[in-house]
């Protein structure tokens, strides 16, 4: 998947990036479901208003389960998306998408990633 124009390397590492939508889930390996504990998930979006800034872009890593969770605004995009980039050792690098369409306070998602043989 391409990664788009908006795309700045170097995320910071935080977790909220603002408020009012709680975004969390699972990172697991598409060899047999296990939690990926200590996966990089990096993560990015527009604000409210439509545009990409710094402060909608942040990147975290998983709990020792594998999971994830941050704070975020809704994004302000025409079609609400938020871009992740999903990396854990010894698994292909995932770039994928979440898209909604009607405005909620919880969004929750398994990111699934090939093991590199």
């Amino acid at each position: 998947m391409h990664l788009g124009g908006h795309y700045e390397s170097g995320a910071p590492r935080r977790v909220d990036i603002g408020e009012g939508v709680v975004v969390s889930g699972l990172v697991r390996s598409a060899q047999d479901c296990s939690a990926l504990a200590n996966a990089d998930v990096e993560h990015w979006q527009t604000d409210g208003a439509g545009r990409y800034t710094e402060r909608m872009r942040g990147r975290l890593a998983t709990g020792a389960d594998g999971r994830f969770r941050f704070e975020t605004d809704w994004p302000g995009a025409p079609l609400p998306h938020i871009h992740f980039i999903v990396t854990a050792p010894g698994h292909q690098r995932l770039v994928t998408q979440w898209v909604g369409d009607e405005p909620t306070d919880r969004i929750e998602l398994d990111l699934v990633l090939e093991r590199i043989d």
